[in-house]
């Protein structure tokens, strides 16, 4: 549940609902649903030993997280600055963690990528025709 729950926060993250609906904009329906995709991860992972907190990359991502708030903090000399930092980067974040935690196979990152794919077309670059110059992206199993 929790990885289908990754699937809509990221799909909501690029296509948002206040957008298509503007009546359902106050209620920030993005917002909770990240909420509820982090509660439902860590309440499904913890239990099993698969919640990782201690991982090189979450650890870099909190020092780029703290420089950020520091730098703020110092530049502006604004006690508020983290929690503009944590509204401003809070999405990319959540985005971050709950791949990170649900994103666990092969098969998982196919499905995630064809989820990506699909609001976009493509992940690529093309730049002419099919077959001719521009970027291209596959998953190969080893």
């Amino acid at each position: 549940m929790s990885f289908s729950l990754f699937l809509l926060y990221l799909a909501a993250t690029y296509i948002f609902p206040g957008e298509l609906f503007p009546e359902l904009a106050p209620y920030r329906i993005t917002f909770w649903l990240g909420v509820l995709s982090l509660a439902v991860s860590v309440l499904t992972l913890a239990p099993t030993g698969k919640l990782t907190i201690r991982a090189a990359p979450i650890g870099l991502v909190a020092g780029l997280i703290l420089s950020m708030m520091l730098s703020e903090i110092w530049a502006d000399r604004w006690l508020g600055a983290p929690l503009h930092v944590m509204q401003q980067f809070g999405p990319a974040l959540t985005l971050f963690l709950l791949a990170v935690w649900n994103v666990t196979s092969l098969a998982r990152l196919r499905v995630t990528v064809t989820h990506y794919r699909w609001p976009f077309g493509t992940v690529g670059h093309d730049s002419g025709g099919a077959g001719r110059g521009g970027l291209s992206f596959r998953l190969h199993a080893r």
